[in-house]
């Protein structure tokens, strides 16, 4: 079986100087995506509470046609029932119905933790969760503290780790003629 040979790249940028473009590209894009965003950010609000505005009374209106057909259904019990489906009233553009929620559990007239209590005491323990895990902030508390070692850690299957992570940030202090990058970016796109 051929087994696969890592291919050694070599960076694309070869030197600081082309770095440097590389950060004023950087510095340009952001700027673009930045006042393309500003420009459309307003155009969408303005649609976004326009459709609000117009669709506000049909939604309001919805609303309170469903709490009369609920109320209608409910004083109407007896008459929602059908011989094909239980508890469901077919009409002409739709149905009509109750169904059951999903059985659940609800404390009754006692607090949490006097149920769970109570619960204890009836030796009932499969009924609590109990959530278990490791609290890695108080490892590392321990560890700067001097109260943990790296042998200590080893001993329970830990380790401290970290790992070096690139980043770079551009200097948005020297400007950049926007108008002119703007033309630029859409040139090369």
């Amino acid at each position: 079986m051929p087994t696969r040979k890592k291919v050694d790249a070599e960076p694309v940028l070869k030197s600081w100087d082309e770095i440097e473009d590389a950060m004023i590209e950087i510095k340009r894009i952001d700027n673009f995506v930045a006042k393309t965003e500003a420009r459309y950010d307003g155009k969408i609000t303005d649609i976004k509470n326009g459709l609000a505005e117009m669709t506000e009374p049909q939604l309001k209106r919805k609303v309170r046609l469903e709490k009369d057909l609920e109320e209608f259904a409910e004083a109407h019990k007896d008459e929602v029932r059908s011989e094909k489906m239980e508890r469901t009233k077919e009409l002409n553009n739709g149905f009509m119905g109750f169904r059951w929620s999903p059985w659940s559990i609800k404390i009754v007239k006692k607090k949490k933790e006097e149920v769970i209590a109570l619960i204890k005491k009836a030796r009932l323990h499969t009924w609590i969760r109990t959530k278990e895990e490791i609290d890695k902030e108080a490892v590392m508390k321990s560890f700067d503290a001097g109260k943990a070692d790296n042998g200590k850690l080893a001993r329970v299957c830990l380790k401290r780790d970290r790992k070096e992570e690139f980043w770079y940030t551009t200097d948005k202090t020297k400007a950049i003629n926007a108008e002119a990058e703007v033309t630029k970016l859409r040139d090369v796109a």
